[in-house]
């Protein structure tokens, strides 16, 4: 049963984001529309909130199940029309949400925690359409996780690999790919020699053409006759061998062009599988900005999208600290205290924002804030190494994020506006090279 329960929260992890983010989306939507459109977003929002309570319910996870469970209820009485969604109900709403993606990062395993072991016992996995054992709540039985669907996504089957084992197999494709420019150099030279032998049988049978009434005219004696004998054997000969080489040599191409497509194919695959969703590396980055914003006194509203797109495991994992490295700057150094913004005619509160996509082949990364800034003198130097904008800083942190991301076949660029605030943007392969 605990390995089930392992899987409950796999599936849990990929989908109780998407509920928040429906969520946020349909709130912020419901200002400035009709009264049909409007219900219309408080009746998803509801429903979203009604989905991850059961799936947090599935997993075990009691705190994030009643405050789902609260969110539903509120939504009710908004639509129901015992309260109004104004804007201090909205940040409480969003901070709920806040609070969830807390809890469940807190109840996330320690990344490197060994699995829990497998027990002998057989695992029994609920039928389709079997509800779990209810506990005495006294409420109604909400469906597990693994049976919350969500439109046009299909879940697919999965299997634990060692990560280990498929970059070694991502590394073999690799290899096999130089033994594939080998081959095809073998195959042009194969190509070569067909055509160089097609030209020397058609000079042959030009020459024989030539000879061979020479040889008649002579008489049929017994040395014409094995002159005439070993010339025709030789041309047939030669007919049969251009013939087999031609035919080997398509038939070599015809494998070559299937290897090559199965090996694209076996290489994509295990690419494939190396991918994992942004969130399941950056998903803890939200409670940080907070945190840290609180430990220094300052007012950060964190906005975090972009979390479920995928790229590579390990590019993930090695941008991880640069990230959050910029992420801390953008609050200790480019957000100021609630009454310096103030003072300066801003919000008290300050903006974070950590923003992925996937272009192409590569994966794109913004770290902007609505701070400080950097002032224009400044800002060509902030790479470089023991330059910090505070007194007590080391100056290494930008120099090591360049230098990071840049061994890793990425860049990064800078854009500052002095009193409205920075932006990083990071641009890198959404793949690692084998």
């Amino acid at each position: 049963m605990i390995a089930l329960r392992q899987r409950l929260l796999e599936v849990f992890e990929t989908e109780y984001q998407e509920h928040l983010e429906a969520i946020r989306k349909r709130i912020a939507s419901a200002d400035g529309l009709d009264a049909a459109l409007a219900s219309a977003d408080l009746t998803e929002a509801t429903r979203c909130a009604h989905s991850l309570k059961g799936a947090a319910r599935a997993v075990g996870l009691e705190d994030v199940e009643q405050l789902a469970h609260g969110l539903e209820s509120l939504f009710n009485k908004v639509q129901s029309g015992e309260t109004e969604l104004g804007t201090d109900l909205k940040q409480q709403v969003l901070d709920v949400l806040d609070e969830i993606e807390d809890r469940v990062v807190e109840a996330r395993p320690e990344e490197g925690a060994e699995p829990a072991a497998e027990t002998d016992e057989p695992e029994v996995e609920p039928s389709p359409g079997e509800e779990p054992a209810a506990r005495d709540s006294g409420e109604e039985t909400a469906e597990p996780a693994a049976q919350v669907e969500l439109p046009g996504r299909a879940r697919p089957s999965s299997v634990r690999v060692d990560a280990g084992n498929l970059d070694r197999l991502l590394k073999s494709a690799g290899e096999l790919h130089a033994d594939m420019l080998s081959q095809g150099l073998g195959s042009q030279e194969v190509r070569a020699i067909s055509g160089e032998m097609a030209v020397l049988e058609m000079n042959w049978s030009r020459l024989w053409k030539r000879l061979g009434p020479g040889v008649r005219q002579g008489g049929i004696g017994p040395g014409a006759a094995r002159i005439l004998e070993a010339g025709e054997s030789f041309g047939s000969h030669m007919k049969g061998v251009s013939r087999r080489l031609k035919t080997a040599t398509q038939s070599q191409e015809r494998c070559a062009r299937s290897l090559r497509h199965h090996l694209d194919d076996l290489e994509s695959r295990v690419k494939a599988a190396r991918m994992v969703p942004v969130e399941s590396v950056f998903g803890g980055f939200r409670k940080m900005v907070r945190d840290l914003a609180g430990s220094e006194g300052k007012q950060v509203e964190a906005t975090i999208d972009g979390l479920d797109c995928e790229a590579d495991r390990i590019v993930l994992q090695r941008i991880k600290d640069p990230v959050m490295h910029m992420l801390r700057n953008a609050v200790s150094h480019g957000i100021e205290p609630p009454e310096e913004r103030q003072a300066e005619g801003k919000q008290a509160k300050g903006r974070v924002g950590l923003h992925v996509s996937t272009e192409r082949n590569g994966l794109l990364i913004t770290v902007e804030d609505d701070g400080r800034g950097i002032p224009a003198d400044q800002i060509s130097k902030i790479f470089f190494p023991f330059f910090t904008t505070k007194a007590d800083g080391t100056g290494l942190g930008l120099s090591l994020v360049q230098k990071i991301i840049i061994a890793h076949n990425g860049r990064i660029e800078v854009q500052s506006t002095e009193g409205k605030g920075t932006r990083f943007t990071v641009t890198l392969p959404k793949v690692k090279a084998p």
